[in-house]
């Protein structure tokens, strides 16, 4: 059965475009379209959508705050923010509201319906141009974030990739790159329980909350390292 999905898009141009590019795709379909984000909100709980793609500028109701209301809705909503303006606090607030992935619109069509196929295998996304505005932190410019019992704070993030053995940076390296547990798997010959069990342990000695702060740590720490 084919992944339904619900566009969010007030340009009416760019919304009819990417419909008519994924219903081109055999494994997914838009279920629904919205111009606004209230209109996102309400067409959420109507069709409970595999994944969304948000907008971050619309009337009504920015993306950012549908974002919020349609993860209220459901933790495990999955949503997209995908937009044309690389944008640090924009970025920070959707992500802060549970945005499993940002994407700009200048992307290749090809990479978009790739990000969506990740974000379905249950993976994390985000357009590498704006990893820099992340800063290694999901939450919002001026909210304090509270740390995990074992965290560390100043220089001592630095060394914290040394840590962690040559698998679990290898493990890292898939996540970074938008690979579900299923395919890291596959590529390391391991077992997703394995996988499972580098994730957590990837967490707790990065000491980051989830796997698109593990992602930002590898893309601004230690991939060029």
């Amino acid at each position: 059965m084919p992944h339904s999905v619900l566009i969010a898009e007030d340009d009416a141009l760019v919304r009819d475009g990417l419909q008519l590019l994924i219903d081109l795709e055999e494994d997914f379909t838009v279920v629904a379209v919205a111009a606004n984000g209230a209109d996102a909100v309400a067409g959420w709980i109507a069709h409970t959508p595999d994944i969304t793609l948000m907008d971050v500028r619309m009337p009504q109701m920015d993306g950012v705050e549908a974002t919020r209301r349609i993860r209220a809705e459901s933790g495990s909503a999955r949503v997209v923010v995908l937009t044309t303006f690389r944008d640090d606090d924009a970025v920070r607030r959707a992500l802060a509201a549970g945005a499993v992935g940002y994407l700009l619109k200048s992307q290749p069509a090809e990479t978009i319906i790739k990000a969506m196929r990740a974000v379905c295998a249950g993976a994390t996304v985000f357009d590498p141009d704006v990893v820099g505005a992340l800063l290694g932190d999901g939450t919002p410019a001026g909210t304090p974030a509270a740390p995990p019992p074992n965290a560390r704070t100043g220089d001592a993030d630095d060394d914290l990739a040394e840590s962690i053995s040559d698998r679990e940076r290898s493990v890292l390296a898939l996540i970074a790159e938008g690979k579900s547990n299923r395919e890291i798997a596959a590529a390391l010959c391991i077992g997703e329980g394995t996988v499972r069990n580098y994730v957590s342990e990837l967490l707790f000695k990065l000491h980051r909350r989830d796997r698109t702060q593990l992602a930002i740590y590898y893309h601004t720490r230690m991939r060029d390292s």
